[in-house]
Parts: structure tokens; C-alpha cells; sequence
């Protein structure tokens, strides 16, 4: 089985430094057609702290099913402490509603991260690749 064929990768946050007092949301992400997620919060150095980040659904991307948060889906606050990692929440996206997002809120200072998903065991295979393979190996 071709990885590369069965999964679709969502750059939701590109990497930045977000800002200290900093409350936004990645835009919503259509997971149409797929049984499972990966949601990858990449951080790097934190002189400052996310004090909350964590995953939200909704049945039309906010439109009248305004998002909500996804049960035991919050990431670890994010501190100097426990910096330059990555942390995964794995979503069954057969009991999630079509969009996903990821919510987030810096306390104080900046922290450098970014949001990447994979969507995972589409219903109909293969997917269409949505990122260059650069070699596989």
C-alpha cells in the first residue's frame, strides 16, 4: 500500500510566531470522504505559552452549525518547558462532523508553531495527492 495514495495533508497553520495574546482558529478543514485525522501542533521555541489549543467540529464549516469543541480532543499547554515537540491528536472521523479546526490561545510572549493534518482511510481510494513527494525510500 502507497502511503502517499491514502492520506491527504492540510497545512491549517503554516509556521509562525504567534503573537502574545493571540486567540484565533484555523480555517475549517473538509474531512469529506475520510475515516481518520491526525491533527499536529508543531511548536518551537516558546518564550511565552499556549495556554489552550484544542480541536472544534462542525456539520457546514460554521455557517449555521456554528463549531464546537471536540471532546478530549486539548492539546498540552504548550511552555518553555515542553517546547520544540510535536503533539497528536488521532480522530475516528466517523463519529466527528464534516469540519474540523483547531482553536488556539497565546498567554504571554511568543511561541513559533504550526497546525499540519493528515487525513487518513479515505471511503474511496485512492485519494488525490495533495502534497509532492519528494522521494520515498
Amino acid at each position: 500500500m502507497r502511503y502517499s495514495t491514502f492520506t491527504r495533508h492540510v497545512q491549517a497553520l503554516k509556521p509562525q510566531s504567534l503573537s502574545a495574546g493571540a486567540e484565533a482558529f484555523t480555517s475549517g478543514i473538509d474531512c469529506l470522504g475520510y475515516r481518520w485525522a491526525e491533527v499536529v501542533l508543531l511548536t518551537g521555541t516558546a518564550t511565552g505559552s499556549i495556554a489552550a489549543a484544542n480541536i472544534q467540529e462542525s456539520s457546514d464549516d460554521g455557517s449555521v452549525d456554528a463549531y464546537a469543541d471536540v471532546t478530549s480532543a486539548d492539546f498540552t499547554a504548550i511552555t518553555s518547558a515542553n517546547d520544540d515537540a510535536a503533539y497528536v491528536i488521532r480522530l475516528d472521523l466517523t463519529k466527528r462532523e464534516r469540519y474540523i479546526r483547531v482553536g488556539y490561545d497565546v498567554d504571554t510572549n511568543a511561541v513559533l508553531a504550526a497546525v499540519h493534518v493528515v487525513l487518513m482511510d479515505p471511503v474511496n481510494a485512492p485519494a488525490t495527492a495533495s502534497a509532492t513527494i519528494v522521494a520515498t525510500v
